[in-house]
């Protein structure tokens, strides 16, 4: 793990003294890991929730996150400097239960990491983003309810919970483990609903608290739709939108942004295939429910940037290459170049998920 996020952080700064054709000598500019949504956090961060605050729009971000890199800032972390650590920590804390998850499947876990950190989209677990706090409380949750420890698992549930809106669907799925090997103790049955409970209280106190502040217990869904223009409409019609923003009088970042929606949709549905296939019930309902909503919006969003989330991409591929050496090089080639191209739209301020 520190192998690949030090090649990412020096990277980046290669990638901009490279390409800067400017009368300047290279010098380490942190800003290049504020693009997009980090800009959003941070502000958050600062300002709180108010009417004004990311233009209006920001209960679409669950407070985790902006919390943690509030505590950092207290105590003089520069932002950019603030969601960084948190995402090294947060990445060092997936991978390592992401080891223990891989082998309870008798997969290698060492390999399940790799695919992992050089996902396509993999430069989100560095960068100030959810992503990495997110799987710090998914991965570990998912494993603690195939060992079936509800109140472990419970905490862990709340991270993911209280750090993105697709946490509610972790939580059925892991509510699934854990019923599943309590049944039929009676006693198993109401622990793990206790726990379970007790595992949704920072979406409770989220919704009161933006009933409080904005009028509304469900305001972030509601600036989903005013701010982003999330609307159901169907999957087939939100396929068809997505591909026919070909025809729009978009830029070519965008298009082909939007062409890659369209393929990590695809790979994500084969992902949920081989779940169900492999008789992984939790990850099938996360992953079920989050494509649910996902590819019924208006058009799709941040499909690429999801599938990281869907970290049981980590063991189709450990799956699929097995103990072959010469397939697990050729895996990793291909997926440092995928996340390389990752690293420089990010950095370079591209739309990039």
């Amino acid at each position: 793990m520190v192998v690949t996020r030090a090649a990412f952080l020096v990277g980046a700064s290669a990638i901009q003294w490279l390409i800067v054709t400017d009368t300047v000598k290279p010098h380490l500019d942190w800003n290049i890991w504020l693009q997009w949504d980090a800009h959003h956090y941070i502000e958050i961060a600062e300002n709180g929730y108010g009417p004004d605050v990311v233009a209006g729009n920001a209960p679409a971000f669950f407070p985790l996150f902006p919390l943690a890199l509030r505590a950092l800032m207290a105590i003089g972390i520069a932002p950019v400097h603030a969601g960084l650590l948190i995402s090294a920590v947060a990445t060092f804390v997936a991978c390592a239960y992401l080891y223990r998850l891989a082998q309870l499947h008798g997969l290698d876990g060492d390999r399940a990491i790799i695919y992992l950190l050089l996902f396509p989209t993999g430069v989100f677990l560095t960068a100030g983003y959810t992503e990495a706090l997110f799987l710090a409380g998914a991965i570990p949750a998912f494993y603690y309810a195939q060992r079936g420890r509800p109140w472990e698992a419970a905490l862990f549930t709340a991270i993911a919970v209280g750090s993105r809106t697709v946490g509610l669907f972790v939580l059925l799925g892991v509510a699934i483990e854990l019923a599943r090997r309590a049944w039929p103790s009676v006693r198993g049955m109401i622990s793990a609903v206790a726990a379970m409970v007790a595992a949704s209280l920072p979406f409770w106190a989220y919704g009161l608290f933006l009933l409080r502040e904005r009028g509304s217990f469900w305001a972030f869904m509601e600036v989903q739709r005013t701010g982003w223009g999330r609307d159901f409409v169907g999957f087939t019609d939100s396929l068809l939108a997505t591909w026919r923003t070909w025809e729009g009088d978009y830029s070519a970042n965008v298009i082909f942004s939007w062409r890659l929606e369209i393929v990590f949709a695809a790979l994500s549905l084969g992902l949920l295939i081989w779940v169900m296939w492999r008789g992984y019930v939790g990850y099938a309902i996360y992953i079920g429910a989050t494509l649910l909503i996902g590819l019924s919006n208006a058009w799709y969003y941040s499909t690429p940037r999801l599938a990281l989330a869907f970290f049981p991409f980590a063991f189709l591929l450990a799956a699929l290459v097995g103990r072959r050496e010469r397939a697990h090089a050729m895996t990793v080639t291909a997926m440092t170049v995928l996340a390389t191209v990752g690293l420089v739209a990010y950095t370079r301020g591209a739309w990039f998920f």
